[in-house]
């Protein structure tokens, strides 16, 4: 006999990030920043906007890392992230 499988359901894309999530997730893209791991700093700063794009400067990280040459992004927020230490 054969029997039809429901197919799986989709997970949620992920829960929605309280004040305090999104500040540590901050805190996380920039260190990452800092460590030269930029790709990976970049995810955090767009989940980050997906849920709010008025966090701090998160809006203008995001759109400047695809406004910007690379180079010139790291340049901008190297500086900036250290000094916010």
């Amino acid at each position: 006999m054969w029997f039809w499988k429901k197919p799986k359901q989709r997970k949620e894309k992920s829960e929605n990030l309280d004040f305090f999530a999104i500040e540590k997730l901050y805190g996380k893209g920039r260190e990452l920043f800092l460590q030269g791991k930029h790709e990976e700093a970049i995810e955090c700063f767009k989940r980050i906007y997906e849920e709010t794009a008025d966090y701090l400067d998160v809006s203008e990280i995001v759109q400047d890392y695809y406004a910007e040459e690379k180079e010139l992004w790291i340049k901008k927020y190297q500086s900036r992230f250290k000094e916010q230490k």
